[in-house]
């Protein structure tokens, strides 16, 4: 019967065992703000900045590896229980990158905006599908991760939408959509930070039970 009844489980409620609501409106607005921020941010660095179209690319570029990078030592954060504030911090950082590109000028900034941009963008899949896992469990865990990818590939789609038809309107438009962008990321991580999620250190756990047993 249970099995059954999970099964029929609708998509809003698969949202909620995966997450709730407060994480289901952090997914939508992370997701739109990073389909807003993908397709202009190298037209950012070449129009607002005046960046060679190369210089941009290379930037860009070290910010994907620097993320690549980063994934072990997230992963080390979220062996040790952490899950809420994992996504919270790939959020963050994500304000601090938009915060930067704002600010900043020159080769110099838009490679600093993109490092912090990529380390967000790269360790969240892995911090999003921790949280979701210690959530739920089994076949709704997996339809459960599975509805955040629809949510999320929405929000990208229609952020990219808002992306190319705003991006004619020149240097302003440009850095208000940045703008947009950081408050969105801002506020989706305060969201998933006032969850304050975690779980036991595995290894902890194992070691407490390993004792409890020698000790009966």
């Amino acid at each position: 019967m249970t099995k059954q009844k999970d099964e029929r489980l609708g998509w809003a409620a698969l949202l909620h065992a995966g997450g709730g609501p407060r994480y289901t409106l952090a997914l939508v607005i992370d997701s739109v703000g990073g389909g807003l921020l993908r397709p202009f941010l190298l037209l950012y660095g070449i129009v607002v900045l005046h960046l060679s179209a190369g210089a941009a690319g290379l930037a860009l570029s070290a910010g994907l590896l620097a993320g690549l990078v980063v994934l072990p030592l997230a992963g080390r954060w979220i062996d040790r229980g952490a899950r809420s504030a994992v996504v919270a911090a790939t959020l963050l950082v994500r304000v601090a990158g938009v915060g930067v590109l704002l600010a900043g000028d020159g080769e110099a900034g838009f490679l600093a905006a993109s490092v912090l941009l990529g380390l967000g963008s790269q360790a969240w899949p892995a911090a999003h599908a921790a949280l979701v896992a210690a959530l739920t469990t089994g076949r709704r865990r997996d339809a459960a991760l599975a509805a955040g990818r629809s949510v999320r590939n929405a929000g990208l789609g229609a952020g990219a939408l808002i992306a190319t038809v705003a991006v004619t309107g020149g240097d302003g438009v440009l850095r208000a959509l940045a703008a947009l962008t950081g408050l969105g990321f801002l506020v989706s991580g305060l969201l998933v930070a006032s969850m304050r999620l975690r779980v036991p250190d595995r290894p902890a756990v194992a070691s407490e039970r390993g004792g409890a047993g020698r000790g009966t």
